[in-house]
């Protein structure tokens, strides 16, 4: 009786190695083969010209239930040094000390310039909108994306801007308002229909305009008003302020250029056009 037993527990717990060997495979074939994330590129082949990006959703997962079945077969590839019967005990060591090191090596290196989300909004209509960021050493990317399609696996956009954070870099400081949150990748949605995209402190990389549809970025964003995220009451960020009167008008990477402080003299807000006034003063002065 009890040696039947003993080869029923011995069946199952083939059957539950078989299971987990399965499974621990599949994790580590999705560790090789499947990126975190990618692009699609328009005809030119640059980061101007990002078509849409897929996020692969929770792919953490993926890492870490390979992680805790490696340290599974360890522990157990342990055991069987005294109880001899385990079976399968030399794949025991060889799963979680080779496929496992070589597929999670092979995960990383495939995926150093990797897709994620920053700040997010969501307008009127529900739909989400994301500003997301692909960054390795010197190279850099960002986009804004409206989310198209969301599955339990993937997320995926399709790109309204796109621009490059290296060199040439090209971006506006532009003043934010006074209550803003402060952190890398902000996306913004003004009163106007405007998507703006800053990557860090005051500085503007890239936006789009929801009504017309038109993207802007390198020369285009630099063209745009410092003032975009300012409403009729909103209160000027002063730190923002500061940083631009220190820069001051002109033609230069994140200066604000006359043409538009001139027409920041028409604006509703009060402190717009007080602001204007003292930019183009201290220009004439200079």
């Amino acid at each position: 009786m009890k040696c039947a037993l003993a080869k029923l527990f011995m069946k199952y717990i083939k059957l539950a190695l078989l299971g987990l060997f399965c499974l621990f495979s599949a994790t580590c074939i999705l560790l090789c083969f499947l990126p975190t994330s990618w692009a699609v590129y328009g005809p030119a082949a640059d980061s101007i010209n990002i078509e849409s990006i897929t996020i692969v959703r929770n792919y953490d997962l993926v890492h870490l239930t390979a992680l805790l079945l490696a340290i599974l077969f360890l522990t157990l590839a342990c055991i069987s040094l005294k109880v001899k019967k385990l079976p399968f005990r030399l794949c025991l060591w060889i799963f979680p000390l080779v496929l496992y090191p070589v597929s999670y090596a092979k995960s990383v290196l495939d995926n150093l310039g990797e897709w994620t989300y920053e700040g997010t909004v969501k307008d009127a209509a529900g739909n989400t909108y994301w500003f997301l960021d692909s960054s390795f050493l010197q190279g850099q990317e960002m986009a804004i994306g409206r989310l198209k399609e969301r599955t339990p696996m993937l997320d995926r956009f399709a790109v309204l801007a796109a621009t490059n954070g290296d060199y040439p870099r090209k971006y506006l400081n532009i003043v934010r308002p006074n209550n803003v949150k402060e952190g890398y990748g902000q996306l913004y949605l003004t009163e106007e229909h405007w998507l703006v995209g800053v990557r860090s402190e005051n500085r503007m990389f890239l936006a789009y305009d929801l009504q017309s549809q038109k993207p802007y970025v390198q020369d285009d964003v630099m063209a745009l008003s410092p003032f975009i995220l300012i409403g009729r009451n909103t209160h000027l960020n002063k730190s923002d302020c500061e940083e631009i009167k220190k820069i001051g008008i002109g033609n230069k990477v994140g200066q604000p250029h006359e043409k538009v402080i001139l027409e920041g003299l028409k604006n509703s807000n009060p402190d717009v056009t007080t602001f204007a006034k003292l930019l183009l003063s201290r220009k004439k002065s200079g």
